[in-house]
C-alpha cells in the first residue's frame, strides 16, 4: 500500500480560496501584531475595559436568569404539542424570541443553543430562530445610540422598533417556506422534571461559558480595530469598515454622519465581532456560514427600509444628530425597574395566553363528553 506523503504547507493549496484567504490573513494580523504592538495592546485593553464594565455586568445575570427560566418552563415538558403558529415553531421558543429582542445580540443565539442541547428543537428550527433572533438589546439602542449619541430619545425608539419589526417580519417570511417541517423526538414517557437547584446550575454554567467566549472575542476585535485605526484610511473607508466590523464602533463613528436608515441597517447588521460570538451556536444548529451572513444582510436591508417607512409617519429632524468624530458612548445606567416591569407585563400577556387555551381545551372536551 502507498503512503501519502505529509505536507503540511501544501494543505493550504489543496484547499478552498476561503482557507488560503484565512492563511493570509493570519500571516497579515501577525506582521500588524509585530509592526503595532502599542495599538494593539491599547485596542485589547479597551476591550476588557468595555468586558468588565458594561458587557458582564448587564449581559451576564440577565442570560444566567433567562437560560434558567427557560429550563424552568421547558424542563418535562416535551411533546406537548404547543405551537406558534405564525412563526410556525414549538412554542417554547416565545421565550427565545422574546429575550432575544430584549436581551441584546447573543441572548437569542445562546438560548436557542439552549434548547437544541436539551432536544426541544430540531436543528432546522433551530436554524429559522438563528436566522431573526439576533438583534440589539433596547438598553443600547434606546440609550446610547438614541439619547447619547443623537441627543434624542424619539429617534433611539424609532431604530429599536425597526430592529424589532424587520426582526420578526424576517421570521415570518421565512416560515411561510417551512413544508413538512421535522418536530422534536416526542418522548413515549414525559420527563421527570428536575430540582430548581440543577437547573439554576447549569443555567450559570452554560451562561458563563457563553460570556467567556464572547469576552474573548470582544477582545480579539477590539485588539483588531486597534490595528486598524493606525491605517490612514479615508474617513468614508474608515466608517464603513467600523459599521462592517463591530457595531458600537460603527455607530459611534455613523451617528450624525449618515441617514438614520442606514445606521439602522448597521444597527441590524451587528458586525463581524457579534456573529463571531454566535459561531458555536451556528455549529450546533449546523447553519452555514454563508446563510447566516446572508440572514444577518436580509435583516439589515429590511430594518433600514422598515426605518425609512417610520420616519415618514413619525419624522425626526435631523438637527438633533451631533456631527461626524462625536465622542464614543458615555457609561449610562439602564433603569431596572422599567426593564423589569416590562418583562414581567409580557409573561403575563403569554402566561393568561396559555391559561386561556388550556380553560378553552377544557370546555370543548367537557362539551364533548
Amino acid at each position: 500500500m502507498k503512503m501519502e506523503k505529509h505536507r503540511p504547507f501544501g494543505v493550504l493549496l489543496c484547499r478552498p480560496v476561503g482557507t488560503a484567504a484565512a492563511g493570509g490573513l493570519v500571516v497579515f494580523g501577525c506582521g500588524a501584531l509585530l509592526a503595532a504592538p502599542g495599538a494593539a495592546k491599547a485596542g485589547f485593553v479597551n476591550g476588557m475595559t468595555l468586558c468588565a464594565t458594561t458587557l458582564l455586568p448587564s449581559l451576564l445575570p440577565f442570560m444566567i436568569l433567562s437560560s434558567f427560566f427557560l429550563r424552568l418552563t421547558a424542563d418535562g415538558r416535551q411533546g406537548d404539542g404547543g405551537t406558534l403558529r405564525l412563526l410556525r415553531l414549538p412554542r417554547c421558543c416565545a421565550f427565545v424570541v422574546l429575550f432575544s429582542l430584549i436581551g441584546g445580540y447573543p441572548v437569542g443565539a445562546a438560548l436557542t443553543g439552549t434548547l437544541l442541547a436539551e432536544k426541544h428543537l430540531t436543528s432546522a428550527q433551530a436554524r429559522r430562530l438563528l436566522g431573526f433572533c439576533v438583534c440589539p438589546g433596547p438598553a443600547f439602542v434606546m440609550s446610547a445610540v438614541g439619547s447619547d449619541l443623537l441627543h434624542s430619545r424619539k429617534a433611539g425608539v424609532l431604530l429599536y422598533a425597526s430592529a424589532v419589526l424587520s426582526a420578526l417580519l424576517l421570521g415570518l417570511v421565512t416560515a411561510r417556506f417551512v413544508h413538512d417541517e421535522p418536530q422534536p423526538t416526542v418522548a413515549l414517557k414525559p420527563k421527570a422534571p428536575r430540582p430548581v437547584g440543577m437547573l439554576l446550575s447549569a443555567a450559570v454554567d452554560d451562561s458563563t461559558r457563553a460570556m467567556l467566549s464572547v469576552c474573548g472575542w470582544v477582545c480579539f476585535c477590539a485588539a483588531l480595530l486597534g490595528l486598524m485605526d493606525e491605517l490612514t484610511l479615508p474617513s468614508g473607508a474608515a466608517m464603513a469598515a467600523a459599521a462592517a466590523f463591530e457595531v458600537t464602533s460603527g455607530v459611534v463613528r455613523c451617528a450624525g454622519a449618515v441617514p438614520l436608515p442606514v445606521l439602522a441597517a448597521v444597527l441590524a447588521w451587528g458586525g463581524v465581532c457579534t456573529h463571531c460570538q454566535v459561531l458555536g451556536s451556528l455549529a450546533a444548529a449546523k447553519l452555514p456560514l454563508w446563510r447566516f451572513m446572508l440572514f444577518r444582510l436580509l435583516h439589515a436591508a429590511l430594518c433600514g427600509a422598515v426605518c425609512h417607512g417610520l420616519l415618514r409617519v413619525f419624522p425626526v429632524t435631523q438637527s438633533v444628530m451631533l456631527f461626524a468624530g462625536a465622542a464614543p458612548v458615555p457609561a449610562r445606567k439602564t433603569s431596572f425597574a422599567v426593564g423589569a416591569g416590562i418583562l414581567a407585563m409580557c409573561l403575563l400577556l403569554l402566561l393568561d395566553r396559555e391559561r386561556l387555551i388550556f380553560t378553552r381545551k377544557r370546555l370543548e372536551k367537557s362539551v364533548k363528553t
